[in-house]
């Protein structure tokens, strides 16, 4: 993961996310892990988010229906999460 961080910011890329994957995160992260340390993950992330590291883009009602459409097309892929289809849609929109 450290590698990974290096190359986007060697190469100048931003790091974004969607709030429905920090959701999957947030849940996964108090499931499994004592509440302390999942809440300083937590804190850790929401400041660097302030700080615009990861950049934070949130699922608005056109990027839920854009999920949505997708989530048809894709009838053959039911285990493909909705949260997946939500970063999808973020991804086809910011290119």
């Amino acid at each position: 993961m450290l590698d990974l961080r290096r190359r986007y910011r060697e190469a100048r890329w931003p790091w974004v996310t969607t709030d429905y994957a920090i959701d999957e995160t947030i849940t996964r992260l108090f499931s499994r892990r004592p509440f302390a340390s999942a809440e300083a993950f937590c804190a850790g992330l929401f400041r660097a988010e302030s700080e615009g590291l990861p950049i934070l883009e949130r699922i608005t009602p056109d990027r839920f229906q854009r999920a949505w459409d997708l989530r048809l097309r894709y009838r053959d892929k039911p285990r493909m999460s909705f949260t997946d289809l939500t970063s999808f849609a973020v991804m086809r929109e910011l290119g």
